[in-house]
């Protein structure tokens, strides 16, 4: 799913918890990023 829609809401939200429990830092800073350029509301 989230290579057909990168920022599926739901999606994003369990993948962002499954890394940050998994301490996956790296891909946490690479989403935030990436959410920030495309939604900088």
């Amino acid at each position: 799913l989230l290579e057909r829609d990168p920022f599926h809401i739901k999606c994003t939200l369990v993948h962002l918890a499954a890394a940050m429990e998994l301490g996956k830092s790296n891909e946490l800073y690479i989403m935030a990023c990436n959410l920030v350029k495309d939604y900088p509301q």
